[in-house]
């Protein structure tokens, strides 16, 4: 989550950040698990599997950041 604390991003580039060459399914699983969570949500939610979606925090996700420390 921390990486999204200072606005959106794409997968593909959360995937980089976290040194992956791809995307991997279990970063999948880790975000689809975030946005049950209402940890981060879509920047457009009614296009789930845009090319040009992105990921951001909600305020709970902002919360559990400041909270945590991070």
């Amino acid at each position: 989550m921390f990486l999204l604390k200072d606005g959106s991003l794409p997968l593909s580039h959360i995937s980089k950040e976290l040194g992956q060459r791809q995307v991997s399914g279990q970063l999948k699983n880790v975000l689809k698990k975030l946005v049950s969570d209402s940890l981060v949500e879509f920047t457009i939610p009614d296009k789930p599997n845009s090319r040009l979606q992105k990921y951001r925090l909600t305020k709970k996700g902002k919360d559990r950041l400041k909270k945590s420390g991070d």
